[in-house]
């Protein structure tokens, strides 16, 4: 067989596959010339016009996002993980900062008049050191107050009542067996 005989074939075979598919999607009634909306129901046409305007709507939105996303592109933010590395380092700042200060009190303490107070340098601190100095500051005045706390309180004026209750049972028991 020649090369153009089977070409011929080919054609064809594709005209008539060709035709079998024109002929399987075009409605019936609908000659090849006229239009196919002409010929369509009218709720496969509602379902066209709402296809279309959720594709306008799809399509907005769409814009939207690719607006918003270049708004983001110019804006500096930060990674979490950035700012909570930073705060876990300065955390452990805050807390050598405290430790030092901790010793300082407790060597003037112990050695008075050797040791400078912390207090003398104060307007040469860092940030986290003024922290930390409050921090001692408030822990010290929570400690030189009333520190009991009022559920201690309650328990003990209730135990030193039971106790007093027993003690008065008791003796009252001790005497009538000595009657």
């Amino acid at each position: 067989m020649s090369e153009e005989v089977k070409i011929g074939e080919q054609r064809q075979e594709f005209v008539s596959t060709f035709e079998k598919l024109y002929n399987a999607i075009m409605p019936t009634g609908l000659q090849p010339g006229q239009n196919r909306n002409e010929n369509t129901s009218k709720s496969k046409h509602i379902l066209r016009e709402e296809a279309e305007a959720i594709m306008l709507q799809s399509q907005g939105l769409l814009d939207k996002f690719e607006k918003a996303s270049e708004m983001l592109k110019s804006f500096d933010l930060a990674s979490p993980l950035e700012t909570w590395n930073q705060d876990k380092h300065d955390l452990a700042d805050i807390m050598m900062c405290g430790r030092d200060y901790g010793q300082h009190i407790v060597e003037g303490i112990l050695v008075p008049g050797l040791y400078q107070d912390p207090h003398t340098h104060a307007h040469e601190r860092t940030e986290n050191q003024e922290i930390a100095a409050g921090l001692i500051v408030k822990g010290k005045t929570a400690v030189e107050g009333n520190n009991w706390g009022t559920v201690f309180e309650d328990q003990l004026r209730r135990s030193v009542a039971l106790a007093n209750t027993i003690f008065v049972e008791g003796t009252a028991r001790d005497m009538a067996s000595l009657s």
